[in-house]
């Protein structure tokens, strides 16, 4: 039938716009960063929380769904445990009780990386997580923040990073930590994010 010959090629037509579109889109993206080195390749980004349309990188020691913690440093109890994630799927996630701590190894961001956002639960006690961003180069520019509390998975609220404006790429660490009176949580799929939206 005509018409339905109509709208498959419009449908093929709108998948190659959109793909060409994306195309478009990631290198305008990446040209906005510093040139890529040995020490600080070409972010790998992807779009993984749902209605936020800004493009992210993961944080080092994870894969999407899993944390390896390679190369993290955990105290105080922090650990990687198995446990159902939000999508109903099994993965390992950063276990974080009281007076634990967890922080990334170095890794580079540059001035148009804002914010980081991850995947968090409450697992039991009060409320007691922060997330914090230290630069090895530039101590000053340390921030600490609070993570919101959800007894369920749900996404962070954007964490600020706070980069150096600067032109070139910057070493980062963040650190997940949980005072002595806090309670238990779990966080996975940490992910950097550049300012493209």
């Amino acid at each position: 039938m005509p018409h339905a010959r109509f709208s498959r090629r419009s449908l093929f037509a709108a998948a190659a716009v959109t793909a060409a579109a994306a195309a478009i889109i990631l290198p305008a993206v990446a040209s906005a960063y510093p040139a890529p080195t040995d020490a600080c390749p070409a972010p790998q980004l992807t779009q993984p929380f749902a209605k936020d349309s800004n493009w992210y990188e993961l944080a080092p020691g994870q894969s999407v769904d899993a944390f390896s913690g390679d190369g993290w440093t955990l105290t105080g109890g922090a650990q990687i445990v198995t446990t159902t994630l939000a999508d109903g799927s099994v993965g390992q996630v950063l276990d974080l009780p009281a007076g634990a701590t967890a922080t990334s190894p170095v890794f580079c961001i540059a001035t148009d990386f804002p914010t980081a956002k991850s995947i968090v639960r409450s697992v039991s006690g009060p409320p007691g997580l922060t997330f914090s961003v230290t630069y090895p180069d530039h101590p000053e520019k340390a921030k600490i923040a609070n993570v919101p509390s959800n007894t369920t998975w749900a996404p962070s609220t954007p964490l600020k990073l706070n980069p150096a404006k600067s032109t070139q790429w910057q070493q980062a660490q963040v650190s997940f930590a949980t005072n002595n009176k806090g309670g238990e949580y779990q966080v996975y799929n940490i992910y950097i994010d550049p300012r493209c939206l």
